[in-house]
């Protein structure tokens, strides 16, 4: 993006990180910035999250066809007709609950849904896939102030990213290669923000989606709401 800056070590950090996890079927991403949150990252320099957040980030095409195939309508209403499927979604990634009902229950006019990060997550946490994510962030985002071209100012927002440390070495070495999928991190990552407004909390309320799941979209809110 236009407001973002860079690590040093960011290049090495992204291209050494594709080269390690090409062949892992579980890493869709790697990803440059990180969160300042208190992860369990048992003493390595990564770690896994079912998210994708595009601030700066190395992709790998043969991936990206198998998370385009995913960016259906269609396929996304499926997989709510699976009560089991949406349980442990709402277990482990409420958030990616509340935008993927929120989704379904909005207005979509086409089968083919946007190559957002959000919707990227979506994916990543129905399929127990992951994305590389560093301890230390490799990128800072300068955009909250409203200058940047996707972000609605947020003084606050700014004020909070520009005070985020990154990573000054030049050179960025993997501690493991190994990594793995912890919910309690995705958990984290969930209690932060989100859940402000009325909409985002009527979408993460499992009652709202039973109502959905036996109604279906159109007694939804014939019956139930109406926008």
């Amino acid at each position: 993006e236009d407001d973002n800056e860079f690590s040093p070590n960011f290049i090495e950090y992204i291209d050494k990180g594709l080269m390690i996890y090409e062949n892992d079927p579980n890493v869709f991403g790697v990803c440059g910035y990180g969160y300042e949150y208190e992860f369990n990252v048992h003493g390595n320099n990564i770690l896994a999250l079912s998210n994708f957040n595009m601030w700066g980030c190395g992709l790998w095409r043969d991936k990206e066809r198998l998370i385009s195939e995913q960016l259906s309508y269609r396929l996304w209403e499926k997989k709510a007709r699976n009560i089991f499927i949406m349980h442990r979604l709402y277990r482990n990634r409420k958030r990616m609950f509340s935008r993927m009902l929120g989704t379904l229950l909005g207005e979509q006019f086409s089968e083919k849904l946007d190559r957002t990060d959000v919707n990227r997550a979506i994916i990543l946490s129905l399929n127990g896939w992951y994305t590389v994510n560093p301890v230390v962030s490799k990128v800072r985002n300068w955009g909250w102030d409203g200058s940047g071209i996707n972000i609605i100012g947020n003084n606050m927002k700014q004020v909070e990213y520009e005070k985020q440390a990154i990573d000054t070495n030049p050179h960025f070495e993997y501690k493991s290669d190994k990594i793995q999928l912890e919910v309690s991190n995705n958990r984290l990552l969930d209690s932060h923000g989100e859940w402000q407004s009325d909409r985002a909390k009527w979408y993460n309320d499992p009652l709202t989606y039973l109502l959905y799941w036996v109604l279906g979209k159109k007694n939804f809110f014939k019956y139930i709401r109406k926008e």
